[in-house]
């Protein structure tokens, strides 16, 4: 063993750039494996922070939306419910406000009643001052956006120690602003507008016409979420509706982990063909080694021994720098995936993760380098002594031709399924049935590269043979930097059709290419204003507003429906279109978002009953639109008629909350218009920038593992490169004998560099759109339909930072050779 041992170690430093290469790609697939679990981990401890945050210490949430709300008798019977340890009330009220002495006209505010400094369980953000002192009636804390709408964008903002005046039970009175806050994330019972004052001042001066939407259960030990539920109901039926505050916090990756897994699996298996290939090459290009090894006694089985004593070394010395690498990956990201909002979560990575992402890359890594080294230790002595093996010409097997095909065949008919699970299996034989054919594919494909480039690269057609005459070689090469590149394009096509279907989702909501939205709903007067200003050519008004239908508080989204039939926007996927708003302006009825449909069964035709001012009536489900308005609970809005609205739900549909304008000419007037009234002007393409952001902040973590696995297959490139330049060199001196110059001599193996990395990106890029479109296809939906765009930019790259890279790289083994001695080159062994 210990001559076996020197032996491999001798044979490590004789080739260091080698081993560092190998060492490298184990070490990047370990670094993937540990950061996408640490990355995974840190994101679903975000989530449920931020689930918890907006939970606050609310169990479950009892909400109520007709009427003035709960009863006090109802809250008391909620309190003596079994498992509920304290039932809070969320006292609301709309009233007029404005700065002290000034008018009480155009400016609507909620307020939101605090119980110890928290609002329903839940703790209010404070951004500067304070909140109101327990049991104070005369303090109010105000959201931040308030100190400029509540003087109307006239004079100087509010300030803190300033009073603000509000209609009470008694008339106008008078409050001092002791704080501004940023609002809450407790759901729809708290409003961008709020005004924060203590219970003590909403059943006092602001009793009269109190509103209590809401009512947090805080449980006991040992109640649940199912039971309390089920208590509730029990009580009320189905005048109210249950909701668990922190449902939804357990998979926040629950959509990407599937692409995520197969990128990461990818890296390792690419990284196992790094570590394949340079086993294979150092076998191959050390046949003759080989064949005096066995012709001087040694077997078969220690000449495996040795070489995997070499593979298991060189890999060996990856994990430390693998795990080190992979803890600075996870924590970077960690940093750049996090929400602006939250804090990124402190790197704690866990026995458990480092010790699998070790068994993992060093695994695979082990894996595919004794694979070949079964078969190179079974050379024939005879033909392991033969001295320049490398001019044979290599021919694909008969188990290539035949399963490739079959393969092939396998994935075209999963891709004809939608099912995600049989799309994925497709993916896998594609990708599986293209490494298969690359002995049969890559010569092609290089063969064509040298034929379009020879006529301005000479050297062109000789570095195409040269790759040719080694098929089997150039194949395991090209096939980790294809499969990597593959899932890069892949990645970049998915990414790219969601982001046109974003596009279009964001589009589709407003008629119009600037919103005006207001922290305050604005009456019509400001409405009538903003219509008349200079450069608006058109402005529709949307009202939002929160009513019971079919027992549930749902948001209603009030429209004009000949402003969105002659301008477009609302895609309607159940029901004809212009038919469906026609019919909003009819009678009582909605349009609904098919996300709703789905969840509560509403179909077309469906007649739901909704509490009104003119008790229940039933309003009609008109048309399924593919999105609509955002609602305050998370979901999406009804859509109806504005004067319907009106008819129905009486002052509280009067005014605006947000202003969609079609502009003429600049934008200046609007922002000034805007800014007058206390409201901002914010272009429609700006809120589709924003909504791309977040959609490529999700994937951002996807695309940087598929990143990272074409850098490992450029490993494997690398390798095969160095190899090539180094068996070349004796060509390379032949073809100098007789008249070749030295800079002839370059280009021809910086071009063969170039060939073989140029077909390798092509290759990948094509499987790439292949496995593209049927996972875009899976994943559409009546609400979101991807569709598929071409990640031109991407694919760019990749050829240009590929090939390039190959070129550079070959440059100084090039020199070398190049630069050896003719006779030196052409001695035998």
């Amino acid at each position: 063993m210990s001559d076996l041992w020197l032996l491999a170690v001798r044979a490590i430093r004789a080739r260091p750039l080698r081993s560092v290469l190998t060492a490298s790609a184990v070490a990047l697939g370990i670094a993937v494996v540990l950061a996408v679990q640490i990355a995974i981990q840190g994101l679903t401890v975000q989530a449920g922070e931020a689930q918890l945050q907006q939970a606050g210490a609310s169990s479950l949430d009892v909400r109520v939306d007709s009427g003035t709300g709960l009863a006090p008798e109802q809250i008391t019977t909620l309190t003596d419910l079994p498992g509920v340890a304290q039932a809070v009330p969320l006292y609301e009220k709309r009233v007029n406000a404005g700065p002290a002495g000034g008018s009480l006209q155009g400016a609507t505010v909620t307020l939101v009643g605090l119980q110890d400094s928290s609002a329903a369980l839940r703790s209010v953000s404070v951004v500067a001052g304070r909140l109101p002192l327990p049991g104070s009636t005369s303090e109010v804390a105000i959201d931040e956006g308030l100190s400029t709408t509540l003087t109307g964008g006239f004079g100087s903002p509010i300030k803190i120690g300033q009073k603000i005046q509000m209609i009470t039970g008694t008339g106008p009175d008078l409050f001092q602003v002791v704080g501004f806050t940023s609002g809450t994330s407790g759901g729809p019972s708290f409003t961008r507008d709020a005004v924060f004052v203590d219970d003590a001042a909403m059943l006092g001066p602001f009793g009269l016409g109190l509103h209590t939407p809401l009512v947090a259960l805080r449980f006991a030990p040992g109640a649940t979420v199912t039971a309390v539920s089920a208590e509730v109901h029990a009580k009320f039926g189905s005048a109210v509706t249950t909701y668990d505050p922190r449902a939804g916090a357990s998979a926040p990756l629950q959509d990407l982990q599937p692409l995520l897994i197969l990128a990461t699996v990818l890296s390792l298996i690419v990284g196992a063909g790094v570590t394949a290939n340079s086993a294979a090459l150092a076998a191959y290009e050390r046949r003759r080694e080989i064949g005096l090894l066995r012709a001087a006694g040694a077997s078969s089985r220690q000449v495996f021994r040795l070489f995997a004593m070499e593979v298991a070394t060189v890999a060996a010395a990856g994990v430390p720098v693998g795990i080190a690498a992979g803890l600075a990956l996870g924590a970077i990201f960690n940093s750049s995936l996090s929400p602006a909002d939250l804090a990124a979560p402190s790197l704690a990575p866990q026995v458990g993760q480092v010790l699998a992402a070790t068994a993992a890359g060093l695994g695979a890594a082990l894996i595919g380098g004794l694979l070949p080294l079964f078969a190179a230790a079974r050379i024939p002595i005879l033909d392991a002594l033969r001295p320049h093996p490398i001019g044979e010409h290599q021919h694909a097997g008969v188990m290539i031709r035949t399963a490739s095909p079959v393969l092939l065949l396998i994935a075209a008919l999963c891709f004809l399924s939608s099912a995600s699970g049989l799309v994925a299996l497709g993916v896998v034989a594609l990708l599986l049935g293209l490494v298969l054919a690359l002995p049969l594919i890559a010569p092609l494909i290089i063969s064509l590269i040298a034929m379009a480039i020879a006529p301005v690269v000479s050297g062109a057609r000789p570095g195409a043979a040269h790759l040719i005459r080694a098929r089997n070689r150039t194949a395991m090469t090209t096939a980790g930097l294809a499969i990597a590149v593959a899932t890069a394009v892949g990645v970049s096509a998915l990414s790219a059709g969601a982001l046109t279907a974003s596009d279009a989702w964001v589009s589709h909501l407003f008629a119009g290419n600037v919103l005006m939205t207001s922290p305050v709903t604005q009456d019509d007067q400001v409405e009538a204003a903003v219509e008349t200003s200079p450069g608006v050519s058109r402005a529709t008004p949307l009202r939002f507003l929160s009513e019971t239908v079919a027992g549930a508080s749902e948001g209603v989204a009030a429209i004009d429906p000949g402003a969105y039939s002659s301008l477009g926007g609302l895609d309607v996927i159940s029901g004809d279109r212009a038919a469906a708003l026609s019919a909003l302006e009819n009678g009582p009825s909605f349009l609904e978002p098919a996300g709703l449909a789905a969840a509560a069964g509403w179909a077309l035709g469906s007649q739901l009953p909704v509490q009104t001012q003119k008790g229940v009536v039933y309003f009609t489900i008109v048309g399924v639109v593919s999105h609509s308005f955002p609602a305050g609970d998370g979901g999406e809005s009804l859509v109806m008629a504005d004067d319907l609205a009106r008819a129905y739900f009486g002052p509280a549909a009067d005014g605006f909350d947000d202003m969609v304008i079609t502009t003429q000419g600049s934008d200046a007037p609007i922002d000034a218009t805007a800014a007058s009234y206390g409201m901002q002007a914010v272009q429609v393409s700006a809120i589709e920038a924003d909504a791309r952001d977040a959609l490529q902040h999700s994937i951002g973590l996807v695309l940087a593992v598929a990143i990272i696995s074409v850098i490992i297959a450029m490993l494997a490139v690398l390798n095969t490169l160095l190899v090539n330049v180094r068996q070349g060199t004796r060509e390379l001196a032949l073809l100098r004998a007789v008249g070749l110059g030295s800079r002839q001599a370059m280009r021809r193996v910086l071009t063969e560099a170039g060939l073989l990395a140029g077909a390798a990106t092509l290759i990948g890029v094509a499987a790439g759109c292949l496995i593209a479109v049927p996972m875009l296809q899976a994943s559409s939906t009546s609400t979101f339909a991807p569709g598929f765009i071409f990640p031109a930019e991407t694919v760019v790259v990749l050829i240009l930072v590929v090939v390039l890279s190959s070129v550079v790289a070959t440059i100084g083994p090039a020199r070398r050779a190049v630069r050896t001695s003719v006779l030196s080159a052409l001695r035998h062994e």
